[in-house]
């Protein structure tokens, strides 16, 4: 059998595929249950990004201020030292 038989025949109904389709109202229901909780899960896991995202920022924001008035410190302090 050549490739393209084996997908011809890959594609073909059986009765298996029949029956996932005769309760096509069951079916539907369950896609939109999965495609809201897939939704849902997408949002969250976008606003924890920017949560984190933010928190990183903000972090390396107020650290370099603090090391920079420290050396500021060191620096007024040799100078009024001499």
């Amino acid at each position: 059998m050549g490739r393209h038989e084996i997908r011809l025949r890959r594609k073909t109904m059986t009765s298996r595929r029949i029956e996932r389709h005769k309760n096509y109202a069951g079916l539907l229901a369950q896609h939109k249950k999965t495609q809201r909780n897939r939704t849902i899960m997408r949002w969250v896991l976008f606003v924890l990004l920017i949560l984190i995202s933010l928190m990183i920022v903000l972090f390396v924001v107020e650290r370099k201020p603090k090391l920079n008035t420290k050396e500021r410190t060191e620096i007024n302090r040799e100078s009024n030292e001499e």
